[in-house]
């Protein structure tokens, strides 16, 4: 490994910018890279001489093989500190979705080749052979198309042949809500648990069930409740985070939610949050929870939000609920009884914390319809009332 010699900014910062030849395109490689947390020329230079172990042997690239490429910059990007879950995620992409890709040359592939790859993980990319969903393939391009900024940034290739590839279309589901006997049944359930004769999991289960389904909120925004979100003076709940979690370490709370628009303050009336304050005041006098600690809970640790999914998983199958339900479905059915209820979707959207109502009417689609075969008879009605002062009524 040819040792790269490391020079001080105008800034005081370390860095490096070694020559290391020429690429088959033409262009010269010299990758730069900034060492901020150096303090002194020795760190700067351990630090470079690990970083050039990375990309360079002997003064050349070392592979130019995407799969090596792609090693490397998963590695640095844990080492500049993403996430566990995007660390992890980003290993499962190189390993598993784009390892057909791994032995091509990175500056030989072209959007062509990226669209072929893309689309047979659509077609095949999944366990045993099933289809890969589209959310997951847009991922995975938007991995790939990260990774080759980064080599272009470091002067590995010339161009990103990602952004000229095609981006497969994003998955709209049908929301499966409850239907009016499942959700009776549901709510029954739910108000046997609260009525103060379950003991305090069946409580806190069913208070987090309640939730999801009288406030629209998201599994992980559950989870991430505190006593302190809870504005009973103005008859709100503030939801300001979500609760994260990967394999190997606990969950953690973040406070910066799905989208910009996750972060809102969704309203309830007297009666909910009468039922929000019965429950906050059990965990005070029961089990000494704080403002800080979390409601949905049953000790001081954040819930995993797919250990709350799993519990409502066994609850719909105790009650005999559809078998196509899952936690999400509450806040479904929150959703589907607005729109039933003939409530505007902007306000929809912004109670749901969508980004923008045209994903709350894609994603609600199916139930909309009825309410614009409505809108047509409604229209109907109305124009067939009006009558001209003198002549014939309106035709029709």
């Amino acid at each position: 490994m040819m040792r790269v010699e490391v020079k001080r900014d105008g800034r005081g910062v370390w860095y490096a910018r070694p020559y290391l030849g020429k690429l088959p395109s033409g262009r010269v490689a010299k990758p730069y890279k900034s060492f901020p947390g150096a303090e002194t020329r020795e760190q700067a230079q351990a630090m470079a001489d690990e970083w050039a172990e990375q990309i360079t042997a002997g003064g050349c690239v070392s592979s130019m093989l995407l799969g090596d490429l792609l090693a490397a910059y998963n590695r640095e990007a844990e080492a500049m500190g993403a996430s566990p879950h995007s660390v992890r995620n980003y290993a499962l992409y190189r390993r598993r979705y784009l390892d057909r890709l791994a032995a091509r040359r990175a500056d030989e592939l072209t959007p062509m080749d990226v669209d072929e790859a893309l689309v047979a993980l659509l077609a095949s990319g999944g366990r045993g052979g099933a289809p890969l969903s589209s959310t997951t393939v847009r991922c995975v391009r938007q991995y790939l198309q990260g990774a080759y900024a980064w080599m272009r940034r470091k002067g590995i290739v010339a161009a990103n042949p990602v952004l000229d590839a095609d981006k497969p279309a994003p998955e709209h589901p049908e929301a499966v809500a409850l239907g009016e006997a499942d959700l009776r049944t549901l709510s029954e359930w739910i108000a046997q648990q609260m009525s103060g004769e379950a003991d305090a999991w069946a409580y806190r289960r069913a208070w987090s069930f309640w939730m999801a389904l009288h406030f629209g909120l998201r599994v992980g925004e559950v989870c991430a409740l505190r006593s302190r979100d809870v504005e009973q003076a103005r008859c709100r709940v503030l939801v300001s985070g979500t609760v994260a979690s990967v394999p190997g370490r606990p969950p953690w709370r973040k406070d910066k939610p799905k989208t910009s628009k996750s972060r809102r303050a969704v309203a309830g009336t007297q009666a909910d949050m009468a039922v929000i304050g019965d429950y906050v005041g059990y965990r005070f006098r029961e089990l000494g929870c704080g403002q800080w600690a979390p409601l949905a809970s049953p000790g001081s640790q954040w819930m995993r939000p797919s250990d709350l999914s799993a519990e409502f998983a066994r609850t719909r199958d105790m009650l005999g609920l559809d078998r196509r339900a899952t936690f999400h479905s509450l806040r479904h059915t929150h959703a589907s009884w607005l729109i039933a209820s003939g409530v505007d979707l902007v306000t929809i959207s912004e109670r749901l914390g969508h980004a923008d109502p045209s994903v709350t009417a894609k994603v609600y689609a199916h139930y909309l319809d009825g309410r614009d075969a409505g809108a047509a008879a409604s229209f109907e009605a109305a124009v067939r009332s009006l009558r001209a002062p003198s002549g014939p009524a309106w035709p029709g």
